[in-house]
């Protein structure tokens, strides 16, 4: 695997995201999205679910994002970088990803984490990760319960470079807004709660299991610091019903205690 395809992954994962499919900004000069029968139905459900149209937007993200859910009064609006090829397996996985985000946000009551002031580049990137943290492996198992992988097509080969990396005891993977000794332990604590997620929580079939599984042991292996942090976080996750808004809410305010990032961000619905 190419490390710009696993940078692509692992960007598109750094960030809360959701989607808005109904048409392209015309901005943009793209021509509109041509979804599969399955997207669409999938789609068409959620925006009667959450009563908001679902609108993409194309153009360029900071810091080598691929994808954004956008805060919108009316809209589930989505921005994608003009590099994601629309008419891939990838795009549509990720628009399906995004688009779930929505609807736990705008149907299901699952809290939004919230600055309380003005976020430094350092606090904005932890306020990214703790916002996926837990709610990626709620997506995950809706996306499976709605007939997609619960992961991206390229999920399994990045997990596989990641493993060998493990392997090798060298330095890991990680986004370059992480760059900083304690981004880094928190991005590796959410690569590593994502892969036991799909273990716990999803049906996966056998390959899939063991190159997770393989990938869980090398983890622990390699990075003692970083798994003994990942317990804690696997911890409250157990203890709380986060397929329910109000278990979510309980598992994420006992995150934001644990990493100390009451001081800049609260959840509101």
């Amino acid at each position: 695997m190419r490390l710009k395809e696993m940078k692509q992954l692992i960007e598109i994962q750094f960030v809360f995201l959701a989607l808005f499919l109904g048409a392209i900004n015309t901005a943009s000069g793209d021509a509109p999205i041509l979804f599969s029968p399955h997207l669409t139905s999938y789609v068409d459900k959620v925006t009667e679910q959450t009563r908001r149209r679902l609108v993409v937007e194309r153009q360029s993200l900071p810091l080598g994002l691929q994808a954004a859910f956008i805060p919108d009064p009316r809209f589930i609006k989505i921005i994608l970088d003009p590099s994601i090829n629309l008419k891939t397996n990838y795009a549509e996985y990720s628009i399906a990803h995004e688009v779930t985000h929505g609807l736990l946000t705008y149907a299901k009551g699952y809290a939004q984490l919230i600055a309380k002031r003005p976020l430094t580049a350092k606090e904005q990137t932890r306020r990214s990760i703790a916002a996926v943290l837990v709610e990626d492996i709620v997506v995950n198992r809706i996306l499976q319960t709605e007939g997609f992988a619960p992961f991206s097509p390229i999920y399994l080969a990045t997990v596989q470079y990641e493993t060998k990396v493990a392997n090798a005891k060298g330095t890991y993977p990680h986004p370059d807004l992480a760059n900083d000794e304690e981004g880094r332990d928190r991005w590796m604590v959410l690569r590593y709660i994502i892969a036991w997620g799909l273990v716990e929580y999803c049906s996966l079939d056998q390959k899939s299991k063991d190159v997770i599984a393989e990938y869980l042991r090398a983890f622990q292996n390699a990075y003692p610091k970083q798994f003994s942090m990942a317990e804690q976080s696997k911890s409250i996750i157990k203890e709380n019903d986060i397929f329910e808004s109000q278990g979510y809410r309980k598992a994420m305010a006992s995150i934001l205690d644990l990493w100390k990032l009451n001081d800049f961000l609260q959840m509101a619905d």
